[in-house]
């Protein structure tokens, strides 16, 4: 993530720029807020979860059936999952814009589902129905989640 300082920035003697100090300021609570929202949710899922199972337990609310079985499968995707180095570093110090080249959005889409197939979480979603299930790598092709 950008709130990791670049590699060379203990190199040099020169202090980085306004420019530099700025956005590593700037993206340290981005990082800091996602990592809190991503605790988050899963608490709240795993809260949910409980008071389902708990009050499938109660007959008065569903006479006869089942708790519910609810599974969640929190998937976290991140670049630095990436095994290429020089990949990881073009991936992650891309700005936060509304526009990116094309070319830009062709990697991104094809990384995005190159790391959806490597997450073990996913992984495990796919493995929940029982067969393997195809999945995008964002170029349109299809490959199983599986392979």
């Amino acid at each position: 993530s950008l709130s990791a300082a670049p590699p060379d920035w203990g190199q040099s003697a020169a202090a980085p720029g306004i420019i530099e100090t700025i956005l590593q300021a700037a993206s340290v609570p981005i990082d800091r807020n996602s990592t809190d929202t991503i605790v988050m949710m899963y608490s709240m899922l795993q809260r949910w979860k409980l008071e389902s199972e708990l009050e499938g337990l109660d007959p008065a609310l569903i006479p006869g059936a089942p708790p519910p079985d609810l599974a969640f499968y929190p998937v976290i995707l991140s670049f630095d999952g990436l095994a290429d180095a020089a990949d990881r570093e073009f991936f992650n110090t891309l700005p936060t814009t509304l526009t990116l080249p094309e070319s830009t959005i062709d990697r991104l889409r094809a990384v995005g589902g190159e790391l959806l197939r490597q997450s073990p979480e996913f992984r495990r979603f796919l493995e929940s129905f029982g067969t393997p299930r195809a999945v995008g790598d964002g170029t349109g092709a299809r490959r199983h989640a599986t392979e």
